[in-house]
């Protein structure tokens, strides 16, 4: 027995330390209550709390009658419960606090605790405004971005529906052209004009595709996201997002040359994604990638070709996209940095230093990791790996041929 008592001593002796705690009470069974402990805390309301509220905490005026129903509803009942208000200072201040009542003993005592959760309240609301402002940031950042990708999606469709349109008009003077040679009963001009009227449609519809492509893109790096994770075919989502980047670096200047090279494993299939927020990172990833190998060309190194190759693969129960450029390099002590809210290494005006922060967000919520590998031969890859919690579209674990994209 003195063994417990010793050791309810120091449990006693070890909540008096405790910050947070008020204090710590006894309700009896004649409806008496005692003070067991009181915490560092209690010098808010004095060594000998007198009020209305647990303990004699002094409740705001406001939380009194919620108080005496919870009392009403529960004072008398054997389980635990709980309570949250208002409690006055010596000094007048209003502050917040918790009550949690444990189910009544054997005797018929119950034990309670008074927790000040004052600044844990201040920090939850700072936590939730920081969040607020980050969203949006996020949003300001995607609008930037959507202004800057959308003269170069305008020029992009611009070309394939000329083409279209050429098509359709040759198209048009074949038919012509057939419907004379149908009364002349020529069938060899007959199969001839055929064979050109079916590689027109082709034509069409390819390039009436790659419209396609691309408002389809746009929609989905302008979709705001609900945040829902649906089966989504990585390689083809990666694809697009390269070629969405691809027609807004184009669009901001005329001149910007580059070679996208894509490896794509078929192994990869579908994962479980939220397309939106993945297509903004590779979106935002090739961006950089063709602002490095642009910025480096502009330097005018001799025999200089500027390259990015974009890739996929199968790892034991994950899979990783790699980007991989050219261009003038990153610096170790900078990479360290690289993640980091509002850091970049553009010029003013040119870059928030929010994109790759909020990438990395992206992919933590998918479970995932993101990095930046050290550099080789002023080669920059960026490192993307997702868990894969699901059956490939293949069975074939081998990388495809790769496919060069050059600017027309």
């Amino acid at each position: 027995m003195a063994s417990s008592d010793s050791d309810c001593d120091a449990l006693v002796a070890l909540l008096r330390q405790i910050p947070d705690v008020i204090l710590g009470w006894q309700a009896m069974t004649d409806g008496a209550e005692r003070i067991s402990f009181l915490g560092t805390a209690a010098n808010y309301v004095g060594a000998a709390p007198t009020g209305a509220g647990p303990a004699g905490l002094p409740l705001h005026p406001d939380d009194l009658p919620r108080w005496q129903q919870v009392l009403a509803r529960h004072g008398q009942g054997a389980d635990a419960w709980s309570f949250d208000g208002r409690y006055l200072t010596l000094t007048g201040a209003t502050r917040r606090f918790e009550c949690h009542v444990l189910a009544r003993q054997p005797d018929g005592t119950r034990q309670g605790i008074v927790l000040d959760t004052t600044q844990r309240r201040a920090a939850e609301t700072a936590e939730r405004q920081v969040k607020e402002i980050r969203a949006e940031l996020i949003a300001l950042k995607h609008m930037a971005s959507l202004g800057q990708l959308t003269a170069g999606i305008v020029h992009e469709i611009k070309n394939p529906l000329n083409f279209i349109s050429n098509f359709a008009s040759l198209s048009a003077d074949l038919l012509d052209e057939l419907g004379d040679h149908l009364a002349e009963d020529d069938r060899d001009q007959i199969e001839e004009v055929t064979r050109l009227l079916g590689a027109n449609l082709i034509k069409i519809r390819d390039h009436a595709g790659r419209v396609d492509g691309i408002i389809r893109s746009m929609l989905l790096h302008a979709h705001a996201g609900a945040g829902v994770r649906r089966p989504t075919d990585l390689n083809k989502l990666v694809d697009e997002a390269r070629s969405l980047a691809f027609h807004g670096a184009r669009a901001k200047d005329m001149s910007f040359q580059c070679s996208c090279e894509t490896r794509f494993d078929p192994a990869v299939g579908v994962l479980e994604i939220v397309p939106e927020d993945l297509t903004r990172v590779v979106v935002n990833l090739m961006s950089n990638a063709f602002y490095a190998t642009e910025k480096r060309r502009h330097e005018g190194k001799v025999g200089y070709v500027p390259v990015v190759e974009v890739s996929t693969r199968c790892l034991d129960g994950a899979v990783e996209i790699r980007i991989d450029d050219n261009g003038d390099g990153i610096p170790e002590t900078v990479r360290l940095q690289l993640f980091t809210p509002f850091f970049t290494t553009k010029p003013a005006g040119e870059g928030t230093g929010l994109g790759l922060a909020l990438s990395a967000d992206i992919v933590h919520e998918h479970n995932g990791t993101i990095r930046c590998d050290g550099t080789v031969d002023d080669h920059t890859v960026f490192v993307i790996t997702l868990p894969m919690s699901r059956r490939p579209l293949f069975d074939k674990h081998r990388l495809s041929a790769p496919e060069v994209v050059r600017p027309n």
